[in-house]
């Protein structure tokens, strides 16, 4: 599945996003959400996703196609995650000899019960962003109370667009 959204979606390349990075991911949430009731998406080898990172919140957008056995039917899906920077409970994103992962993981807020964004492909040169950006969340001014956001089903990219009101 294409995950470039078209121009009337949204524009990544907005300065409101400080780290912009298409990698592999896996997400968990903790609260069941949706028809399927997930807690989480998580797979071996993690989904394709966009990770943005603003001064206050960090997003994850997901459009993939999951086929799960040789006889069974392609299904697409659609995950938008939503995480308040003030909410940051820990951080791991180093690069090892046995290891390329990395997380962040949120405090509950919303519909995030202990969230965690685990990082599969870890590349060394998105770390410094993203640090940068982590280490200075006390300096947030204004912090957004109304974060802590998971839809599933549902275009992620018109989702941000109305998140951040264009």
């Amino acid at each position: 599945m294409n995950m470039t959204p078209s121009k009337d979606e949204i524009d990544l390349d907005s300065k409101k996003f400080r780290v912009k990075w298409r990698t592999y991911i896996n997400l968990v949430w903790g609260k069941q959400i949706g028809l399927d009731k997930k807690e989480a998406l998580a797979y071996p080898k993690g989904f394709p996703g966009i990770f943005l990172l603003s001064n206050r919140r960090a997003f994850v957008l997901g459009a993939f196609v999951e086929k799960q056995g040789l006889l069974s039917k392609a299904k697409n899906n659609y995950v938008y995650f939503e995480a308040g920077l003030q909410h940051l409970k820990n951080y791991q994103l180093e690069i090892t000899k046995t290891t390329r992962s990395g997380f962040i993981s949120f405090k509950s807020h919303g519909d995030i019960i202990n969230g965690i964004i685990h990082f599969i492909k870890l590349q060394p040169e998105i770390i410094p962003a993203i640090k940068n950006v982590l280490e200075n969340i006390s300096n947030i001014k204004r912090p957004l109370e109304d974060t802590g956001i998971v839809i599933l089903g549902q275009n992620p990219f018109l989702i941000l667009k109305k998140r951040l009101g264009k």
